[in-house]
């Protein structure tokens, strides 16, 4: 996989993936628990200056995806994408990371997500 974007530090964790943080964690066992099940690696990492990285910017703060010219055949995934999007988004909350917080259990709801994707090893 080749990932492009404006985030420098974010760049250096996908390729060495070492992280730091708890803020992010839900989000990188997320990363870690689809590239491992689809046996994803990163090859190449490309900086994009934040001036160059307008449509993920635009995307990430709610601007709609047809201003970048994107159809509705390209937004269309799979029938009930929007409710694994609203269940990876809920899983990845860094609110959900409390103490006591049961990494297995969360790990386990992580696996049975991907696998209900129908993601599976190459």
């Amino acid at each position: 996989m080749r990932r492009r974007g404006d985030n420098v530090s974010s760049l250096k964790w996908s390729v060495k993936e070492r992280f730091k943080g708890c803020l992010c964690l839900n989000a990188i066992v997320f990363y870690i628990a689809t590239g491992s099940r689809c046996d994803l690696r990163v090859v190449e990492t490309v900086h994009l200056p934040g001036i160059e990285n307008t449509v993920c910017d635009g995307l990430s703060r709610g601007v709609p995806p047809h201003v970048f010219g994107f159809t509705l055949d390209q937004l269309f995934i799979c029938d009930n994408q929007e409710e694994m999007f609203d269940e990876v988004l809920s899983l990845c909350c860094p609110a959900t990371f409390i103490p006591g917080f049961d990494f297995n259990t969360f790990w386990i709801s992580l696996n049975n997500l991907v696998v209900s994707w129908g993601l599976r090893c190459c």
